[in-house]
């Protein structure tokens, strides 16, 4: 995605009222009692982009796109080396996003545990699978820390009538769905779909290609000598 087709999609945005139907996917969400110790969030959640657009747009409101732009792009580029926190958490804790905050985080806490540690497990796979492709093909030796790091399940959160998963695929849907009119206007590349979160602040901070390509580097740089020339040069 190109700098000003990102621009042209902020427009179109903001023509077709998309908050206003985000807003629409979100409010069937049952509220829930959460103890705000942010211990969810700890890894960057996959966000559709009609959602990273409207959180971008918030945090230009709050005059504060650059400081946390920075903060995300910095957790993409070093995030095969080292568990991080979520780049958009302020110092004391509270999310700088959290009234344009992504799907993910507005359902964490709905699975029962029984699901969610088979959701676990499915992502683990995943994850080792990724690294030994990594270490196969680009000689690079992805931590156990990132690999098979684990958010612990909630049991603080309480929701009385949680979603269940039928409900939380229809939103997944109705959120694609509204991503599928970006990618009709040629705003969005299909393999763009529901990236993560930091993805999008690199790819429209560094651009695409080179983003991918410093996030590889310094992840060479850290498996060969335990530390990346390159990333400090960037900071």
């Amino acid at each position: 995605m190109m700098k000003h087709t990102k621009e042209k999609a902020l427009i179109y945005f903001e023509e077709a009222d998309f908050q206003t139907q985000l807003e629409e996917c979100y409010k069937v969400i049952p509220e829930g009692d959460c103890t705000g110790c942010t211990a969810c969030c700890s890894e960057s959640v996959n966000t559709f982009f009609s959602e990273y657009l409207n959180l971008r747009r918030l945090l230009i409101s709050q005059n504060e796109l650059e400081i946390f732009e920075k903060k995300a792009v910095d957790y993409y580029l070093t995030e095969l080396i080292r568990p991080m926190k979520c780049p958009l958490l302020r110092e004391d804790g509270r999310c700088a996003v959290y009234r344009a905050r992504p799907l993910p985080c507005r359902v964490f806490g709905h699975l029962n545990q029984k699901d969610y540690e088979a959701n676990y497990e499915g992502i683990l796979e995943g994850n080792r699978e990724m690294s030994r492709e990594l270490a196969a093909q680009l000689n690079i030796l992805v931590p156990t820390s990132v690999s098979e790091k684990k958010i612990p399940y909630c049991e603080d959160f309480k929701c009385q009538i949680p979603l269940n998963q039928d409900q939380r695929d229809e939103l997944i849907d109705e959120l694609f769905c509204l991503d599928s009119m970006m990618l009709s206007r040629g705003l969005l590349d299909f393999d763009e779909v529901n990236l993560s979160l930091v993805q999008w602040f690199a790819y429209d901070a560094l651009g695409k290609e080179e983003a991918m390509a410093l996030r590889i580097q310094i992840a060479q740089e850290f498996s060969l000598k335990g530390q990346s020339e390159t990333l400090m040069n960037i900071k």
